[in-house]
C-alpha cells in the first residue's frame, strides 16, 4: 500500500494540465471557482476509474483511433480555454467572489473537460490500476478503494496548489500585470492544444 500512495502522489503531483487549470484559476479568479474546477477534475478521474474497472479501460487502450479522438478534442477544449483567458477582463475579482451556480457549473464543466479529454490518464491508470489488484479477493471493493485512495490524494495535492496560487493573488493587483498574466496562461493553453492535437495526430 506504500507503493501505491507513493506513486499516486507522483501522479497527482506531476505538472499536466489539470494542475495547470487549478492553479489558473486560483490566480485568476480565486479560490472558489479553483475548487469548483477540482470538483470537475475529480468527476472526470472518477469516470476514467470506472472505465479502468469495467475493463473499457483496456478497449480505450487497443483502439488507437480513440486515443487520437479524445486527444483532438482536448486540443479543440485548450483552444476554447486559451481564447477565454487571451480575452479575460482584466479586473481581478475578490479572493472569495460571490459567484452563482451558473458560475460554478461552467468553472466546473472546466474541469470535467480537460481531465476527461486527457487520454495519458486513462491510459495510465489501466496499466497501473490492474497491478494493484490481488486476484484472491473480489475486485470490485478492490477498485472502490484505491480509486478512492487516488481521488483523495489528487484533492489534497490540487487543494495544496490552489492555496498555493491564491498566496500569490496580491503580486497580479495592478491591470498590466493582470494582463500579462492572462495572455500567458492564453499561450500556455494554446501550447498545449498544439501538443495535444500533434501527439494525436501522430
Amino acid at each position: 500500500m506504500t507503493s501505491f500512495i507513493l506513486s499516486c502522489c507522483v501522479f497527482s503531483l506531476s505538472p499536466g494540465p489539470g494542475a495547470l487549470c487549478t492553479i489558473q484559476k486560483s490566480l485568476s479568479q480565486g479560490r472558489l471557482v479553483a475548487f469548483a474546477a477540482v470538483a470537475g477534475l475529480q468527476a472526470a478521474l472518477a469516470l476514467h476509474l470506472l472505465a479502468v474497472a469495467t475493463g473499457l479501460g483496456a478497449l480505450f487502450a487497443s483502439f488507437p483511433v480513440l486515443q487520437k479522438i479524445t486527444g483532438l478534442l482536448g486540443a479543440l477544449w485548450f483552444l476554447v480555454l486559451a481564447w477565454q483567458r487571451w480575452h479575460a477582463a482584466t479586473t481581478l475579482p475578490e479572493a472569495q467572489p460571490s459567484w452563482n451556480n451558473r458560475g460554478l457549473r461552467h468553472e466546473f464543466l472546466d474541469g470535467f473537460l480537460v481531465n476527461l479529454s486527457n487520454p495519458k490518464s486513462i491510459l495510465f491508470l489501466g496499466a497501473f490500476l490492474p497491478a494493484f489488484i490481488r486476484s484472491d479477493a473480489p475486485p470490485i471493493p478492490q477498485f472502490a478503494t484505491l480509486g478512492a485512495i487516488i481521488i483523495a490524494i489528487d484533492l489534497v495535492v490540487m487543494a495544496c496548489y490552489i492555496f498555493a496560487a491564491a498566496s500569490l493573488r496580491p503580486c497580479f493587483q495592478d491591470e498590466a500585470t493582470r494582463r500579462r498574466l492572462d495572455h500567458g496562461f492564453a499561450l500556455v493553453f494554446a501550447s498545449l492544444a498544439v501538443f495535444l492535437a500533434w501527439r494525436s495526430l501522430t
